[in-house]
């Protein structure tokens, strides 16, 4: 049995930790960038995202222009009902030619 061939054990190596990593990765003070980074992705995600926020909150009232009163008219804006815009089918000059 002892006539078998062994194979020399390879050192093991420690795998370093994910603050080792990271500090390896990004420099030793990544921690402080994000205190600058943070503010400046605040601000475009505010100035990106709003705009569709109140694009939706808009497109869902109607506004009586006699007395600046807003009512909230839901998805009637968009037909019927909210299942109404999507069971339609569109209606352009190309298409609703007859003959063709």
């Amino acid at each position: 049995m002892d006539d078998r061939m062994s194979l020399p054990m390879a050192s093991a190596r420690r795998q370093p930790s994910f603050k080792k990593r990271l500090e390896n990765l990004f420099g030793t003070d990544w921690k402080v960038g994000y205190l600058f980074v943070l503010p400046m992705v605040l601000i475009m995600a505010l100035l990106i995202f709003w705009p569709f926020v109140s694009a939706i909150f808009i497109s869902t009232t109607s506004l009586n222009y006699l007395t600046g009163e807003t009512v909230n008219v839901g998805m009637r804006n968009y037909g019927c009902g909210p299942v109404a815009i999507f069971c339609r089918p569109c209606r352009t000059p190309s298409n609703s030619r007859s003959g063709r």
